[in-house]
């Protein structure tokens, strides 16, 4: 009796289940996928990417997208806010994987990468002696007041991604695109990542 209830009990835990993932929308059929790959904690990021799976078509819809408050981001962002997004264990984490990297990317006669920044503020996570293995840096962000206290880049664009995703670079612009703790703010990330690569030079990274 006991044995046939917890049978029962199962398989409809199991129906809702699928029937549950059939309509899931993609953000939460992708969340769903990535919290089942850390429950088995054996799985690294290396694991993912060695093999990754793309979909075939992008799977968000602009519903996906749309976000809760759909005014102007321009009215939140019209004070600047000096702070940091994440703690110092993450910060430190990001200036050494860009100390680890950026240097790579100088090409064989010894030019040195430009770098453009999206999303940014008053700081980019840059090392202190980026100057030293990189050339034109240049920051996007959307506030004029805190892009004019990043001391990490040498020039500002202040523009609103949400607004118009397009960049205001000419193509095979920068050989290193950088975007930190932001892209989840983008209501338009697919138009942006293609823009990203369009003003990336061949062999430049994102």
């Amino acid at each position: 009796m006991w044995t046939r209830s917890i049978l029962l009990s199962l398989s409809s835990t199991m129906i809702f289940t699928k029937v549950t993932q059939a309509f899931m929308n993609p953000r939460l059929q992708l969340s769903a996928q990535f919290l089942a790959l850390k429950a088995k904690g054996s799985v690294q990021v290396s694991d993912v990417l060695a093999t990754p799976k793309w979909p075939e078509e992008w799977p968000f819809t602009a519903a996906d997208l749309a976000r809760q408050d759909e005014s102007n981001d321009g009215y939140f962002y019209q004070e600047p806010r000096f702070c940091y997004h994440v703690d110092d264990r993450a910060v430190a984490a990001l200036t050494d994987y860009y100390a680890a990297e950026f240097p790579k990317m100088c090409g064989a006669d010894g030019e040195k990468p430009a770098v453009l920044d999206l999303c940014a503020s008053h700081v980019s996570h840059f090392p202190k002696d980026v100057a030293e293995y990189t050339g034109k840096r240049v920051a996007l962000g959307m506030n004029k007041k805190e892009l004019e206290q990043n001391t990490q880049v040498d020039e500002f664009v202040v523009k609103d991604l949400n607004e118009d995703p397009t960049l205001p670079f000419p193509d095979n612009s920068f050989d290193v695109v950088t975007n930190a703790v932001s892209i989840d703010y983008l209501s338009k990330p697919l138009e942006i990542c293609k823009e990203v690569a369009r003003v990336l030079k061949p062999g430049g990274t994102a």
